[in-house]
């Protein structure tokens, strides 16, 4: 892969939930992990945030990475964020997707009129 993202759809209609989160993730990849990631709109109702690769690591070690931050930060925050895939199981909070980074998975890329 060339590029790591996690996807941030709000679980609702309140946008307010998505940035709080970009900011968290943006923090915990910049400030603790020494990292630079960027943030992109999703073309729907979302952002992603993404980190550029080196082509280095392989598909299955980049999503394991992506999984182990989302349940770190969403430990620190189990009122606002989840890392579980069931709707009916997340109780309105903020689902932190890493599915985009296993093998063959879309997502949006970034383009300029």
């Amino acid at each position: 892969p060339d590029r790591l993202v996690f996807d941030l759809d709000p679980p609702g209609d309140d946008f307010e939930i998505v940035r709080w989160t970009a900011k968290k993730l943006g923090h915990l990849l910049t400030e603790e992990l020494g990292l630079q990631p960027a943030v992109m709109t999703t073309g729907s109702r979302g952002l992603h945030l993404v980190l550029l690769l080196d082509r280095h690591t392989d598909f299955d070690t980049t999503r394991a990475f992506a999984r182990q931050v989302a349940d770190l930060l969403a430990d620190r925050h189990p009122d606002k964020l989840t890392t579980e895939a069931r709707k009916n199981k997340r109780r309105g909070r903020l689902y932190l997707d890493t599915l985009r980074n296993a093998y063959a998975q879309t997502s949006v890329a970034p383009y300029a009129v």
